[in-house]
């Protein structure tokens, strides 16, 4: 089962007097603002590790995260996972635990919100947008728009 659709994506990003390090606050509220009209509810964006941006969302129950962090001068990453992943230890696995815990939210809940974040980033002149399942997103693995969870 799919768990994250990542994104790498190039354009600037404004700068921010209250927030200018790590770059990209500015680009992780504007699209925090713009999920809202979908009806994705969050904070504002918390420092992710010192190298980037989190945003945590929720909707009709699913919980989200996406992280966007500045790789070179504006070329970006972004991911989107749900909040919550339940694991298994090894030693679970070894006596045969079956996980019972799930994800926070479901590879449909990630597309949908994938394919919402593609929109504000065409309509916010990002360019050269590509997106994979699983993985970091480059030319050979990756397609031009978010895939449905089954098109892995």
């Amino acid at each position: 089962m799919p768990i994250s659709q990542n994104a790498v994506f190039t354009g600037p990003c404004e700068s921010n007097d209250d927030f200018d390090h790590p770059a990209g606050y500015s680009l992780a509220d504007s699209l925090r603002l713009f999920l809202r009209e979908d009806d994705w509810n969050g904070d504002s964006p918390d420092n992710w590790r010192d190298v980037g941006w989190s945003l945590n969302l929720s909707k009709d129950g699913a919980e989200l995260e996406i992280v966007i962090s500045e790789i070179e001068h504006q070329k970006w990453i972004m991911q989107i996972y749900p909040s919550k992943v339940p694991k298994l230890s090894l030693f679970s696995k070894i006596l045969g635990k079956k996980q019972v815990e799930l994800p926070s939210a479901t590879p449909s809940d990630c597309f949908n919100a994938s394919l919402q974040v593609s929109k504000f980033l065409q309509n916010s002149n990002y360019s050269d947008t590509v997106w994979c399942w699983d993985g970091f997103a480059y030319q050979e693995n990756a397609t031009t728009a978010p895939g449905k969870p089954n098109e892995r």
